[in-house]
């Protein structure tokens, strides 16, 4: 059998990608989408792919997310830039009817990381407060982050799961 390419692109790829075996590094399955979500928001973090988040890794995805909540650009985080962030779910919350609880949720977070209550977050702020809730995620104190470390103890990831479930 010959495997006729479609324009430029084979189908042969599209197809041993749902015979091949998965990935190690790849998260594994779950049913819910906001958990795999999550998961794969764990493993995009995990630069080097050895299954624990850095400090420093962690750092820098702060850093990332914190830039793309600030929407009008002015180095700052508001509570409903943080609360509508694109990235953080919300579509799915509204999706399940769970909208006004993620919101909810979502504002006692921001509340938690506004360390000066200015109502405000800065770059510095955001990080600080998501490494001190990297601290306590890690539980075996190894001074790495597991993916399930992340999903079952980090703060946002904790937070995220409640607003979605009833």
């Amino acid at each position: 059998m010959r495997i006729e390419p479609i324009g430029s692109v084979s189908i042969l790829p599209p197809i041993l990608m749902l015979v091949a075996p998965p990935v190690l590094s790849q998260p594994e399955q779950r049913t819910d989408m906001g958990e795999a979500a999550i998961d794969g928001f764990a493993y995009s973090i995990d630069l080097n792919a050895d299954g624990q988040i850095s400090p420093i890794e962690m750092d820098s995805a702060t850093r990332q997310v914190f830039t793309s909540m600030d929407v009008d650009e002015d180095g700052l985080v508001v509570r409903n830039e943080m609360i509508g962030w694109e990235n953080g779910l919300s579509g799915l919350a509204e999706f399940r009817g769970r909208g006004q609880a993620y919101g909810a949720t979502m504002g006692l977070v921001f509340d938690m990381l506004d360390a000066d209550r200015s109502g405000a977050l800065d770059v510095d702020e955001h990080a600080a407060g998501l490494a001190r809730a990297w601290v306590y995620a890690d539980r075996d104190g190894n001074g790495m982050m597991s993916v399930s470390e992340f999903r079952d103890n980090f703060l946002v990831t904790v937070a995220l799961r409640t607003a979605l479930t009833e």
